[in-house]
């Protein structure tokens, strides 16, 4: 079975409005969802271990991350660490994500397998979903999203195809007052990637959302703009 990796870029990389990656709407969602829900959203995040994610917390160096993993180190960049673990059924590529100052702030699972056929795709997604609900409680969203803004497939035996194709993508998250988390899966020219980020609220979304915000924090023009 073949497996691409991509150690620097756990979340799918898209260029649509459909991106891998929480988009701007997801990431003010998160935020309303903390400031709204209180002391609901404080349930505390566990994927399979004591941490924020598996048993790391936000906050830990490299060597703190790698320490706590129980798995055989698979590849190690400056910014990046990665195992190979499983995502609903299915062999994932797990990775850790540091920022500069060397503090995790990022994790999460991909699966980029080109050999699982569309269908085995939607019921990876549809199995890790129900795992993560397990541990983590009902969604804070869920649903599908279809790129053309209509439903252009009917048959639901399709959907797989539609979503490997860039078509359709299928989400679910949930938020508590750490950890903002995003199950996905979304495709580009038939080919399929299921992930699911966990973003520390502190150190990722909140600042990155200050960095977007913030019209400072753009280049000014040099004299010559003038």
């Amino acid at each position: 079975m073949r497996t691409r990796r991509r150690p620097a870029g756990i979340a799918p990389a898209r260029g649509n409005r459909l991106n891998g990656e929480m988009n701007m709407r997801a990431v003010l969602l998160i935020v309303a969802l903390v400031l709204i829900a209180g002391a609901s959203a404080c349930r505390k995040v566990e994927d399979g271990g004591s941490g924020d994610f598996r048993n790391a917390k936000w906050g830990m160096t490299k060597d703190e991350v790698k320490a706590s993993e129980k798995l055989s180190l698979s590849e190690e960049q400056p910014e990046v660490v990665t195992y190979v673990g499983e995502l609903g059924g299915k062999p994932a590529i797990i990775g850790y994500v540091f920022n500069a100052e060397g503090r995790l702030m990022r994790a999460g699972y991909l699966v980029d397998n080109y050999d699982i056929p569309p269908k085995e795709y939607v019921a990876a997604f549809e199995k890790a979903k129900k795992d993560m609900g397990v541990r983590l409680g009902k969604t804070s969203a869920e649903g599908m999203e279809w790129a053309s803004g209509v439903q252009d497939e009917t048959d639901p035996e399709k959907f797989g195809e539609a979503a490997c194709a860039g078509r359709l993508q299928y989400a679910a998250s949930w938020i508590n007052d750490r950890t903002a988390i995003n199950l996905m899966l979304n495709g580009e020219e038939g080919h399929c990637r299921l992930g699911a980020m966990y973003d520390s609220m502190d150190l990722y979304v909140i600042p990155t959302i200050v960095e977007r915000s913030n019209p400072s924090a753009q280049p000014t023009p040099g004299p010559e703009a003038e």
